[in-house]
């Protein structure tokens, strides 16, 4: 598909997804982030001049034994599946960090308000946790080496799957807080075949190997085993940890001395929510969030959601895009540890002199 070898580039991972040769039609349908800019480089064609190109099948460049064999069997498995798009990025939308952020409402509502502050707090884990190993182990992605079976965007580095790293924490999770409700046998087996579900998708865009999505699995059930040990601890102590503001400062200042040393500009989300959630104070709301608060909730979160969309569309210079996010993240971690509370409980106390006066 005119796309061109990058695996030798110092930024590969890091700057870089793809590159590839286009023409103006083909360029005016990518997407792109300065288009205008691209489209006036067609102003000089006539000073071009055309650079000696090889063609090859695909960029092997040392690729190890065991994942050349893997990019055999995904091109096998990505043209007997090809009519399964569907099924596929259903099971791709449930790796998204927006869908689990979007279901803590319904968690607090369910569950209990600890339970969506362990959820959240698990879940900045696995951002840390994900994104420092991809940067040690700077593995290449499968269409750094077969560009064909790109079906979907994803950049930075392969190894491990954040989408399976943290699907098996938050499906695992949920089944293991759900044991009062669904046997924990039955719900381990649920929760494993949404993580398998989601980790094959990644596999079947060709995002991920087969071996970057077990090693996301592994890690899943490893950070399931510790918040196992900690669900212990809060109920033998009474201590809940993903309320206290030291360790979400901690967590906070972890993630940006980590974001800095590795380059990972996407440890911001995890800083910038950790942060929201120290300014929050102490305070531990108990028991289960009631239906409206619930939807409260997740008016507000849905809001920050378009905003944040809308003012991407309108940003082009990194560090305000970089400020924008980083103010966003932090309001939603308000917002999640105590801002939907206490503004709810703000608008019951406003409007009980009304509904007396009416009852009057």
């Amino acid at each position: 598909s005119n796309r061109v070898n990058l695996l030798k580039a110092p930024h590969l991972g890091r700057e870089t997804i793809q590159a590839g040769f286009f023409d103006a039609t083909e360029v005016e349908a990518l997407k792109l982030r300065f288009p205008d800019q691209v489209l006036r480089l067609f102003e000089f064609k006539e000073v071009w001049q055309n650079s000696a190109t090889e063609e090859v099948a695909y960029f092997s460049d040392r690729l190890p034994y065991v994942q050349d064999l893997e990019l055999f069997w995904m091109n096998k498995l990505a043209n007997a599946t090809s009519e399964w798009g569907v099924f596929f990025r259903a099971g791709n939308f449930l790796g998204e960090t927006w869908f689990y952020v979007l279901c803590l409402p319904l968690i607090a509502c369910l569950l209990g308000w600890r339970y969506l502050h362990r959820m959240l707090l698990g879940l900045m884990l696995v951002t840390l946790i994900a994104q420092v190993f991809k940067s040690m182990a700077a593995m290449p992605r499968p269409f750094n080496y077969l560009p064909r079976l790109s079906l979907d965007g994803a950049s930075g580095f392969g190894m491990p799957s954040g989408h399976a790293f943290s699907a098996m924490f938050f499906f695992g999770a949920l089944a293991l807080w759900s044991t009062s409700r669904i046997p924990l046998r039955y719900g381990a087996s649920i929760a494993l075949m949404l993580a398998l579900w989601t980790a094959m998708a990644r596999v079947w865009l060709g995002v991920h190997f087969a071996s970057d999505v077990l090693v996301g699995l592994s890690l899943g059930v490893a950070l399931l085993y510790i918040e196992r040990l900690q669900n212990k601890h809060e109920s033998s102590t009474g201590v809940q940890i993903a309320v206290q503001p030291y360790a979400w400062f901690g967590l906070g200042t972890l993630c940006l001395v980590l974001g800095v040393i590795c380059n990972q500009e996407s440890l911001l989300l995890p800083f910038a929510v950790a942060i929201g959630y120290g300014l929050a104070g102490r305070h531990s709301i108990t028991g289960k969030a009631s239906a409206a608060t619930s939807l409260w909730m997740f008016m507000g979160m849905a809001g920050l959601v378009l905003i944040k969309g809308y003012l991407t569309n309108q940003l082009t210079v990194f560090w305000q895009i970089a400020v924008k996010d980083a103010v966003i993240y932090i309001v939603l971690g308000y917002w999640l540890r105590a801002g939907a509370y206490r503004t709810f409980q703000g608008l019951l106390n406003l409007s009980l002199p009304v509904r007396t006066k009416l009852q009057e």
